[in-house]
């Protein structure tokens, strides 16, 4: 029996019975009961139409005909823990569709990160993120984009321990401290590395910073704050 599969949205699809040759007038039967040349389908299942001409000749076909509604239907992201990290996740639920179900991440760049069979994505950093689902019968659905980012308002900032100014800056950033400062980088909003300081001391030179909005994490022993920092011409 021919496998004909309606993916997606599809609510409902429309079956018609194309009929060569014999002598009409012709009787059409389908096992629905329906009597007309066309029957429109709602549900999965194989479909029998019978064809009758005037000379009683007759002759069958039947079509198996499945409706495929695959959608997404949430998605849940964890934030990774700090600008540089890959310990974030994201969950995919969706409904419909026939198992077994494949998840497939899809970066910005169109590069495929990770496949899995659960929804569950996890060692996610820093980005904007896709992700195509596809059911046993090659059925796809495709999300919009995910975003997954640090914030800074996830870190616990110790402001009494260090702080920058001027902020927004142009060219020179002077950073105050209580203690000793191990270490400095500034990523983009979306946690790319821009620059890695190691004892930065007092003054950072950011003039080559293009304009726009970055974070700022510094390092003193075991302990880390990120700030937002913002770049100006």
């Amino acid at each position: 029996v021919p496998l004909t599969v309606f993916c997606s949205e599809v609510e409902m699809v429309t079956a018609s019975a194309l009929i060569r040759g014999g002598v009409p007038p012709y009787t059409i039967t389908w096992n629905d009961n329906s009597t007309e040349n066309d029957i429109e389908i709602s549900d999965t299942g194989t479909y029998r139409v019978v064809i009758e001409d005037s000379n009683n000749n007759r002759d069958t076909a039947e079509i198996a005909i499945t409706l495929s509604r695959l959608e997404i239907v949430g998605l849940e992201t964890t934030q990774p823990s700090a600008a540089e990290s890959t310990d974030g996740s994201i969950t995919v639920d969706v409904a419909g569709g026939l198992t077994p179900l494949s998840y497939v991440l899809i970066a910005e760049s169109g590069d495929t990160i990770a496949t899995v069979k659960d929804g569950l994505f996890q060692d996610v950093g820093n980005g904007n993120y896709t992700i195509a689902v596809t059911d046993r019968n090659g059925c796809e659905v495709v999300s919009d984009t995910v975003t997954v980012s640090f914030s800074s308002s996830d870190t616990k900032m110790v402001e009494s321990i260090w702080q920058i100014t001027p902020n927004p800056v142009r060219e020179t950033l002077i950073i105050s401290s209580d203690i000793p400062i191990d270490g400095l980088t500034i990523y983009t909003i979306s946690g790319q590395l821009i620059k890695s300081i190691i004892s930065p001391g007092h003054k950072v030179d950011v003039s080559d910073l293009p304009q726009g909005i970055y974070f700022l994490q510094v390092t003193s022993g075991k302990e880390q704050s990120t700030q937002k920092l913002s770049k100006i011409e």
